[in-house]
């Protein structure tokens, strides 16, 4: 029989003996939001766990206000929501100054400190004067909260910290460490010290960290904690679907948004499967090259909650981006084999690039780990990987299989597997 995948924008298809059981591994749907300035008036006046935002900015009067937004990466519609927002701003203060507003880009570890790289996201802010910055880990003036129960330091951004008054605009998404992103995300992680980051990635190898695990997740509430330390008052999320539209846009008390948002993605990002396959074929997309660095961590974690112990593996790309940034190739490239890429990880610092190189070997020693890629053979020999037909792999796997294999058809990475 023939399975079509749609990948890189094509139609691939994949010839599958019939002597196969075959799973496409496939969230559920919701309706996409129709107006994002309509949604947002509405929640703003009917915030979760909170008074509505005109009331609770009349209530305090504060003098400054922070905004902390995702960075040029995130597929969260900020422009829309930002115009809507200090529209909101204004009319509930009338007296404040525009300069008094403060729009912090928040963007974390992948700092892009030229705000010129942000115009099409900002013209709202930029347009009315008020004081638009993109934070830097390294280099920002910080404030100094304390320290969480789990030991991390909570070192923020001045321009936000100092702030009377503080909003996170944010995404909901499935996240193979932090169980779900959003809340206070966007302040903790987006607008926090290097020193910070370092110590929240390193409660990634405690008990219960995991995709779409919220409760008893350390560094879920390790952020949160320190979202409470900072004084964060309010907090924006949009929910997407696998295909990255909105979905739903939540607004109100951090926590309150965070739980209720995850309820939602689980329903959109969410598939629940109590089997293990035999062999897992992945799309991983042409969009990645768009996302975040940590999406290779997502997928490697995908593959792994679903297939079996010495299985086999088909990722389908054709984009370098999907095998992470060049710090990735730097480790695996740099070991002679997945194993000392193992070995080497535990040596260096925490970062995003040696995470995926982690992954990867692992994945690559623990699997029979198979791409069908847009790079040349010698690349792919460098990293340790190899190079595929795709009809003709999976024939040769199925083939060498006494009994009926079970074969999984992952054709969007945006989902997770629910516990």
């Amino acid at each position: 029989m023939e399975v079509n995948i749609t990948c890189n924008s094509k139609l691939l298809p994949i010839e599958i003996l019939k002597r196969v059981q075959l799973t496409e591994l496939q969230p559920g749907t919701l309706p996409a939001i129709k107006s994002i300035h309509s949604e947002l008036d509405t929640v703003l006046e009917k915030p979760t766990g909170s008074k509505p935002f005109a009331a609770l900015l009349g209530l305090k009067q504060p003098n400054s206000i922070a905004i902390a937004v995702p960075d040029h990466m995130s597929l969260v519609p900020v422009k829309e929501i930002l115009s809507s927002l200090l529209d909101c701003i204004f009319k509930a203060l009338p007296t404040i100054e525009a300069s008094c507003v403060r729009v912090i880009v928040g963007s974390g570890p992948q700092a892009l400190p030229d705000i010129n790289e942000y115009n099409h996201i900002l013209a709202s802010p930029i347009a009315l004067g008020c004081d638009v910055s993109v934070h830097d880990p390294m280099t920002s003036e910080m404030v100094d909260f304390g320290i969480t129960r789990f030991g991390t330091p909570v070192r923020v951004n001045r321009s936000f910290a100092d702030a009377e008054f503080k909003i996170c605009i944010g995404q909901i998404a499935p996240h193979q460490i932090i169980g779900f992103t959003g809340a206070a995300e966007e302040a903790t992680i987006g607008c926090a010290a290097n020193e910070t980051l370092e110590f929240d990635f390193g409660l990634m190898f405690y008990d219960n960290v995991r995709v779409g695990k919220i409760e008893k997740n350390p560094v879920r509430e390790n952020l949160d904690e320190a979202g409470r330390m900072i004084g964060l008052d309010f907090a924006i999320n949009v929910v997407l679907d696998v295909d990255q539209t909105v979905v739903r846009l939540f607004a109100g008390h951090p926590d309150h948004v965070l739980r209720q948002g995850a309820k939602i993605c689980a329903e959109v990002c969410g598939v629940k499967t109590a089997r293990k396959f035999d062999i897992v074929v992945v799309c991983c997309g042409d969009g990645l090259k768009n996302k975040k660095k940590y999406h290779l961590e997502k997928i490697f974690n995908l593959i792994a909650q679903v297939i079996k112990k010495g299985g086999k593996i088909l990722l389908l790309t054709g984009s370098q981006q999907s095998m992470g940034d060049e710090l990735c190739f730097d480790y695996v490239c740099h070991e002679a084999n997945p194993e000392k890429t193992l070995d080497a990880f535990k040596n260096f610092e925490c970062q995003m690039g040696s995470q995926n190189a982690y992954l990867l070997g692992k994945t690559n020693t623990d699997y029979d780990l198979n791409l069908q890629f847009d790079l040349d053979s010698k690349m792919l020999s460098s990293c340790h990987l190899r190079a595929a037909d795709r009809t003709t792999i999976i024939k040769e796997w199925i083939d060498n299989y006494e009994k009926k294999p079970d074969l999984a058809i992952i054709a969007n990475t945006n989902i997770y597997i629910k516990s």
